[in-house]
């Protein structure tokens, strides 16, 4: 799910600097992988368990690592249990444009 949306939203154009997978723990225990959209109005996070694209504080996930944004082949881990993923504001895309227009997220 997480690589397909990625795909798709390349396709119309968002920086790959601002698509990152990240690899997180939900709140039952189980590894799980989100994509990672970095807005201008913050992280968004693009999930199979969720239909709706989510401001990440919404999840209930504790965040291990993701993607570097500069490397996208290599991981930047985080601390165990922090609660946000890791800023790459410089390469914002228009959270208008991501949560507002479902066709180009779904």
């Amino acid at each position: 799910y997480a690589l397909r949306k990625r795909e798709a939203l390349m396709s119309l154009g968002f920086s790959p600097r601002a698509l990152l997978l990240a690899v997180v723990n939900t709140s039952s225990g189980e590894g799980h992988v989100v994509l990672t959209v970095d807005t201008d109005r913050g992280d968004y996070v693009l999930d199979n368990r969720y239909r709706d694209v989510m401001p990440w504080r919404e999840l209930n996930y504790t965040w291990y690592e993701r993607q570097d944004p500069d490397q996208g082949w290599t991981w930047v881990a985080l601390n165990p249990g922090q609660t946000a993923p890791l800023a790459v504001s410089a390469i914002s895309v228009s959270a208008r444009e991501l949560y507002l227009d479902p066709a180009k997220c779904f």
